[in-house]
């Protein structure tokens, strides 16, 4: 909304399902209270709160994205700075799970050579291979899907 306000957005929007997801039945409570009542405080609240939850989430994928890239930095930093590697690096930040076409039209350069960088990359342990195909194959940065997907399992060092 202070976006909006201020011009910067035309819309007031903020993504809050996750918050709401954690205390569904405490959202859906709320919201029949609400209208069975007609008084929006309580459910107000409830959604001032989950956008509080929901910016500190983010805030600290934030920190642990910062974390996760100045890890693999000081690996690339190994490849010749014209490398096709330090294009695929912060390319995997950004889209983390790519197949080797999905990279080519996104940061250029010929098969061959994101190839030979997505196989350096699974070789420093930055990316892996989810299946053992030929051809499409779908490679994973999993400590960038470790941030953002709240269902996968936690690695064991934090």
């Amino acid at each position: 909304m202070m976006l909006r306000r201020k011009g910067t957005t035309r819309v007031a929007c903020a993504f809050l399902g996750e918050a709401v997801h954690e205390d569904k039945d405490l959202y859906v409570e709320a919201l029949k209270t609400a209208r069975i009542s007609a008084d929006m405080t309580a459910w107000t609240r409830l959604m001032v709160s989950c956008l509080g939850r929901s910016a500190a989430a983010n805030l600290d994928r934030l920190t642990r994205l910062a974390t996760v890239e100045a890890q693999w930095r000081s690996v690339v930093v190994h490849f010749r700075s014209d490398s096709m590697v330090h294009k695929l690096a912060p390319f995997a930040l950004t889209r983390p799970a790519f197949t080797i076409g999905d990279a080519r039209r996104a940061i250029g350069g010929t098969f061959a050579s994101v190839n030979t960088a997505a196989a350096e990359l699974v070789n420093a342990g930055i990316l892996v291979i989810e299946d053992r195909a030929r051809r499409d194959r779908l490679f994973l940065a999993g400590a960038v899907l470790d941030i953002f997907d709240r269902f996968r399992p936690m690695p064991a060092d934090g």
